[in-house]
């Protein structure tokens, strides 16, 4: 071979290398940038699914609420939250990988309940019978928890670590239509009491409670932890809002922590490491043996509201009592294992004690539970102070049931109008209200 033809064939050889090494770069950006743009659509797939969810839990929600409410400014509004919880719902579905055929009637529904949420809204606005809407709002309910039903068993196939891209042409798993039967709505609602009536409300920032009482030192903090019975209490630090030390500590010789106003020296949160039985806690024991440590730790004028089951531990909420009226602007926490042993206290709601005022209804027990729905079952009235929004209302708790579901329903003590409706369902180990 030729000097020459040995300089072609070297150069066509490197030729070759390099367009080989293009080709395989080439190659490495194209799957890099496909793997990237697999990821972007998954994650909007997922913004997507989960606004649709959200879109539908509120629906759900609302008509719940329409179907009992007796109030028809507080309907009219639900129904324009409804409105526009169908309009994103609706479109959170054109966004995602779904074959249009498999979204008819699911898309068809959605149509309908705005059009029935935006007529709802402007009947109230004009004052006319609201009576049969609230008829209707039954049949949609059941429609809602039908579709809750197909997105749920949806997430439940569809874990976190899949592309919902891979299942575009799964039409079986992604197809949201249900079939239209006649049944009765489940009992899940969303929007449910798990924890107690307003035990995580919005309220006020201010300490109403702490900020008349002495501030005090590390040292007197310490004491004060002892006194109620938290020993060999060490500081680990210092919280705010409000301010407060907190220790590290054992109580009846397990593993504790505290937590100790710097203003007047109370409790504001303890845990205690108790051993945990998963088996029924009998309820009436629980209830008995967390008033006793709610008196020992100060809190004597408080009495239980509410009853919970969590993780082999009875929570206890008690709401202060003043006049005659339980004030669910002033809540404590106590847990209790099932023999009967401290298991903590959470207490900052305490410190935010309501603002002094007269606690005298205009309306009798009577008058209020008349301004309820009539197809609620009435099974407790008493006069309650509940949060609304930075502020309090004296009302009226109605406690009743419908289908199966609680219900309680907040008549304002003063002007009779419907403060609030809050649901729940007497389920295992979801928490219940002491009566």
């Amino acid at each position: 071979m030729t000097r020459r033809g040995k300089y072609v064939t070297v150069a066509v050889s490197l030729a070759a290398v390099v367009l080989i090494a293009s080709l395989l770069t080439g190659l490495f950006y194209i799957k890099k940038n496909h793997s990237k743009t697999l990821t972007e659509l998954e994650s909007g797939y997922q913004s997507n699914f989960y606004a649709m969810r959200e879109g539908i839990n509120t629906v759900e929600s609302n008509l719940a609420k329409i179907m009992v409410s007796a109030s028809d400014a507080e309907s009219g509004i639900l129904a324009a939250q409804n409105h526009r919880a169908a309009s994103e719902a609706l479109d959170s579905l054109g966004r995602l990988p779904i074959k249009r055929e498999n979204t008819v009637k699911t898309v068809k529904f959605l149509n309908q309940l705005e059009d029935w949420s935006y007529s709802l809204t402007a009947a109230a606005l004009r004052g006319k019978d609201l009576t049969e809407y609230r008829v209707q709002a039954e049949n949609l309910l059941a429609a809602a928890t039908q579709l809750k039903e197909r997105i749920d068993n949806i997430l439940a196939k569809v874990k976190e670590d899949f592309l919902i891209i891979n299942h575009v042409e799964d039409s079986e798993l992604l197809s949201f239509d249900f079939k239209e039967k006649d049944s009765e709505p489940d009992d899940e609602y969303p929007s449910l009491i798990y924890d107690g009536p307003y035990s995580d409300a919005e309220q006020k920032k201010s300490f109403g409670a702490l900020e008349s009482l002495k501030e005090i030192g590390a040292d007197e903090a310490k004491k004060a932890a002892i006194d109620y019975g938290f020993l060999d209490p060490t500081i680990i630090g210092e919280g705010d809002e409000p301010q407060s030390f907190i220790f590290s500590c054992n109580y009846d010789g397990k593993d504790a922590f505290v937590e100790i106003s710097k203003k007047g020296g109370l409790i504001l949160l303890a845990n205690v490491l108790t051993d945990k039985d998963m088996s029924d806690i009998d309820e009436n024991f629980a209830i008995k043996k967390a008033s006793e440590y709610a008196r020992k730790l100060g809190y004597a004028s408080f009495v239980p509201v509410w009853y919970n089951q969590v993780d082999g531990e009875a929570v206890v909420n008690f709401a202060g009592m003043e006049s005659g009226v339980i004030c669910y602007t002033n809540l404590i926490k106590v847990k209790v294992n099932s023999a009967g042993e401290f298991g903590g206290v959470e207490a900052t709601g305490y410190s935010r004690t309501h603002e002094e005022s007269e606690l005298k209804p205009v309306l009798t027990a009577s008058e209020a539970v008349s301004r309820t729905s009539p197809i609620l079952t009435v099974k407790n009235v008493r006069l309650a102070l509940i949060p609304d929004g930075r502020t309090e209302r004296l009302c009226y708790e109605v406690t009743a049931s419908y289908k199966g579901a609680t219900y309680f329903v907040y008549i304002d003590a003063n002007d009779g109008e419907e403060a609030e409706i809050m649901q729940t369902v007497d389920l295992p180990g979801q928490g219940r209200m002491v009566i």
